[in-house]
């Protein structure tokens, strides 16, 4: 994944464009910043907003049954889907423990966050 700043672009990827497709791409911009959504993924080769727990999903399927360490369900997520930063994955295990889907066995150390371990809660 590439972050870039507004108006940058990484070395050997630019291409001139026509003043249409400037215009095209602006419009697709213009309607994405007025949906105001949280997160922006790419789907089916296009750009569009999502809810904050989007990724979530993927993040359910890599639990195992029973505890496993924050790094390894990070790990296994990102090998499937690929441009999503480790540090969003982690927040969002943050907040599936905050909610309760999660429980917390071990919690990371300050250096290490993600080295951590975590657990389905049970379900009762």
């Amino acid at each position: 994944m590439i972050e870039l700043a507004f108006g940058e672009s990484p070395a050997g990827y630019e291409e001139p464009i026509s003043e249409l497709q400037r215009r095209v791409y602006a419009g697709i911009w213009c309607d994405l910043m007025s949906e105001n959504a949280p997160l922006r993924a790419i789907v089916n080769g296009c750009v569009i907003g999502v809810p904050v727990d989007f990724y979530d999903f993927s993040l359910r399927s890599n639990l195992s049954d029973g505890e496993i360490k924050v790094a390894q369900l990070i790990g296994k997520t990102l090998s499937q889907i690929p441009g999503v930063g480790d540090r969003w994955l982690f927040l969002r295990i943050r907040a599936m423990i905050e909610s309760g889907e999660l429980i917390e066995s071990s919690m990371g150390t300050g250096d290490h966050p993600y080295s951590g371990v975590v657990k389905r809660r049970n379900k009762m």
